[in-house]
């Protein structure tokens, strides 16, 4: 049977359409491949500070040498501490981290291109750090001087810093930085570097403090609410404590050493006087966890020398110093300290008893071994035994010699072949 004409051509038209062949566009595009990455950076030249940052991009070529545009490319780079990467695609920042030389990589699947760069830091300015900022009369502490860049960022390694001192009357510093404290009041410590035909100096101040003066005395309340307030204090030896009581409490004491305890009692003041250098716990035994402590700091005189202080005539000395005495029990220790004294002391001793304006004997003679330096710090103790007679007289106790040196009536000397009478001298009293 025949197919009539006109049906043959509907059927053809319909599988045409029904093949999609007459309407639709195809917009898939094609995958571009990279065939090579150049990396272009904003400069060539060593990064000289650590922080630096440099820009990096990248264009990407197919096989036919066109620009890809939008590529996908990361970064990485080979040694992190030298140079950091970030970024995508076409740019990236390159940042400095230390000293020496790192690859930076771009990559796209697997082309890539690298580029390299140095860091070398120059050297711009210079700061210097000190250990112990403040510091006792003797003490010791370091300068430390360090070099940076432009940035501020620390170079390191770089050594040949000198170091001077505003005050030798203060501190001293030596070439390797060391200060030592001499007498109270602040010195400015200055580094001075040169590198890479730059000189630069950098500067800190050190303070050297006076011994603390002794508190002569403290008030605890014991309150209603069952507290001692404050719960510690700190008084000097022969100190007073005075107990407020605002209800019934009572103060016992914990330790040997300790004054007489206080009994019960409902208001008013009782005091209590503190003999003996310590800490003194002591608890109310009416109200448990009710408790409080007395510091009882060791008695200390002190004295600063110079030459216009000598008698009967001052002494044209550029020298100074500084002497700390401090009583624990039957032995006083000292720290005294010289510099810039005419020459090597020959001596260095208590005189006592005299006022500022008198010169008598000798009770203590603090130069038990020779010394090396016109500079320096002197550092011992003493006993009752070490105490000098005078003009026959038998010698005074260690009590006697702390009443004389603490009332002012007794002084402390330096001598010098220069000046064998005294070349600084300084009046012993409190802090």
């Amino acid at each position: 049977m025949s197919v009539p004409k006109r049906h043959a051509t509907l059927a053809l038209l319909f599988f045409v359409s029904a093949c999609g062949g007459g309407g639709g566009t195809d917009t898939t595009q094609p995958v571009v491949t990279v065939a090579s990455i150049t990396i272009t950076a904003s400069a060539t030249a060593a990064l000289v500070s650590i922080g630096e940052t440099r820009t990096l991009n990248a264009t990407a070529k197919d096989a036919s040498g066109a620009n890809v545009s939008s590529p996908t490319i990361t970064w990485t780079t080979s040694n992190a501490s030298v140079a950091t990467v970030s970024g995508s695609n076409g740019s990236a920042t390159v940042t400095a981290t230390g000293n020496g030389p790192a690859t930076i990589t771009a990559r796209s699947g697997s082309v890539q291109s690298t580029i390299d760069v140095t860091v070398a830091q120059v050297f711009a300015t210079v700061t210097v750090g000190i250990a112990s900022p403040a510091i006792a009369i003797g003490a010791s502490t370091a300068a430390t001087a360090v070099a940076r860049d432009a940035r501020n960022g620390a170079i390191s390694g770089v050594t040949g810093a000198t170091y001077t001192t505003s005050d030798r009357k203060v501190a001293l510093v030596e070439a390797s930085g060391a200060v030592t404290a001499i007498a109270p009041g602040t010195s400015t410590i200055t580094a001075s570097l040169t590198r890479d035909g730059i000189t630069a100096t950098g500067t800190a101040t050190v303070t050297v403090s006076s011994p603390p003066a002794s508190v002569g005395s403290a008030s605890v309340n014991a309150t209603a609410s069952n507290t001692f307030t404050p719960s510690t204090v700190t008084i000097g030896t022969g100190g007073i404590v005075n107990f407020a009581f605002a209800k019934d409490h009572n103060v016992i004491f914990q330790g040997a050493g300790s004054p007489a305890d206080v009994p019960v009692t409902t208001s008013g003041v009782v005091a209590r006087t503190f003999l003996t250098a310590g800490s003194f716990a002591y608890v109310c035994t009416l109200h448990a966890g009710m408790s409080g402590s007395v510091i009882v700091t060791p008695p200390t005189v002190f004295a600063q020398m110079n030459g216009a202080n000598e008698r009967p005539t001052a002494a044209n000395s550029q020298g100074n110093g500084a002497a700390v005495f401090t009583r624990t029990g039957a032995t006083v220790a000292y720290t005294v300290t010289y510099q810039n004294v005419a020459s090597t002391p020959t001596g260095l001793h208590i005189h006592a008893p005299g006022n500022a304006n008198q010169t008598t004997g000798v009770l203590v003679d603090l130069l038990q071994s020779p010394l090396t330096s016109n500079s320096g710090v002197l550092t011992g103790t003493f006993t009752a035994a070490n105490i000098r007679s005078i003009a026959g007289a038998p010698a005074i106790s260690l009590d006697s010699l702390f009443v004389l040196m603490n009332g002012g009536n007794a002084y402390v000397n330096v001598h010098s072949s220069a000046f064998p009478a005294g070349e600084i001298r300084g009046q012993t009293g409190q802090p």
